[in-house]
């Protein structure tokens, strides 16, 4: 059978134009990967929160260490940090800009806005990382993934303890949370962990500008077991409220990010959560070191889990050619070992860093 010259030549045609498509397909993947990496980082307003600080010196280290391994053709990190308080038109402004810089990461979630906002982020098609402690965050979009603590996981972490009442006496607990979406979140946790042991269970909320702890401390010192969920500076209180009321029963008490320093509480029984990091089973001694002589300050778990999150998220998103759902399948299931500890991604895109429940000393 013949074949007439037009038709071959329509058959070179389609050829020639599938390879130049995956030629030009191949030469696009190899730009992207020349070209920066483009990483906003949505903080609080430095002038309300020392946090935004430390966070801010230990992404720029990150950076900086990370651009120092770079060949001159390869990615390197552009920071750019935008400050936001909580209003709603804030975040939305923030977020604009990120789009407008075409960002291949955003990390975000200091603000309590940034919960109700899951869908503006998606859009931004940017791979996000959410530094935050609400439960499902990171679940409910395809670009998104959580390293930080996980309200969960330290809710779970704060019930190991209390010991089962199904033949003694029944016991009592009180559940304190921030009147918030988190606090909320984590009320209804922990009453799901604690609520087969047959303990009568109570909960309060407090207000995010509630300084007086008295009244309340007084009305519950017969309850045998205070679980406690809350910022550190609310932690430290109340804990010296109940110190004042002749408190007897055992708490058991969330992580602190910053760690300034545990105050001392009279005839307390205090367990609390903490890192790998805080307890010093994490390979971070060369990071201590280095980040003290440069901020003269000692680095705290928040600034350990800043200066990770900057080092996966760059890798993955060069790893997935700046795709960010691609980037979110790659990190899925994978393990790191970060100065923060082993940080293990679970099947959402969730890392799980190391707690432990451990006496506080006071």
């Amino acid at each position: 059978m013949k074949i007439r010259l037009p038709i071959l030549t329509v058959l070179a045609a389609i050829l020639f134009g599938c390879v130049s498509n995956v030629e030009k397909s191949n030469r696009q993947i190899a730009l992207k990967a020349m070209s920066p990496i483009e990483m906003g980082v949505i903080l609080p307003k430095s002038e309300n929160s020392e946090l935004a600080a430390e966070i801010k010196n230990a992404m720029t280290f990150a950076a900086e260490e990370f651009n120092s391994l770079q060949t001159k053709n390869s990615s390197k990190i552009n920071l750019l940090f935008l400050e936001t308080g909580n209003s709603k038109e804030e975040l939305y402004t923030a977020i604009e800009v990120l789009k407008l810089r075409n960002a291949d990461v955003i990390h975000a979630g200091f603000t309590k806005q940034c919960a109700f906002e899951l869908k503006k982020f998606e859009e931004t098609g940017a791979l996000v990382n959410f530094f935050s402690q609400y439960p499902p965050i990171a679940t409910q979009t395809e670009n998104a993934v959580r390293i930080f603590l996980n309200g969960a996981q330290v809710c779970e972490e704060m019930t190991k303890k209390i010991p089962t009442a199904k033949t003694e006496e029944k016991k009592s607990e009180i559940i304190l949370a921030e009147d918030s979406v988190l606090g909320k979140s984590c009320t209804e946790f922990l009453k799901f962990q604690t609520g087969s042991l047959n303990i009568k269970i109570f909960t309060e909320s407090f207000s995010e500008n509630e300084e007086n702890f008295s009244l309340l401390a007084q009305s519950i010192t017969n309850i045998d077991y205070v679980l406690l969920y809350a910022p550190e500076e609310k932690q430290n209180a109340i804990l010296k409220s109940l110190s004042e009321a002749g408190f007897k029963g055992r708490i058991y008490a969330s992580c602190a990010l910053q760690n300034k320093g545990a105050n001392s509480f009279k005839n307390l029984k205090i367990e609390k959560v903490k890192s790998a990091f805080e307890l010093g089973k994490t390979n971070a001694a060369e990071f201590k070191s280095a980040y003290q002589k440069r901020f003269k300050s000692r680095p705290n778990l928040a600034a350990a889990v800043a200066y990770d999150s900057v080092k996966i998220t760059a890798n993955a998103i060069l790893n997935a050619a700046k795709d960010a759902k691609a980037a979110k399948l790659l990190l899925k299931g994978k393990t790191f070992e970060g100065v923060s500890g082993k940080i293990e991604f679970d099947s959402y895109g969730d890392a799980v860093l190391p707690l432990e429940l451990v006496n506080d000393g006071r």
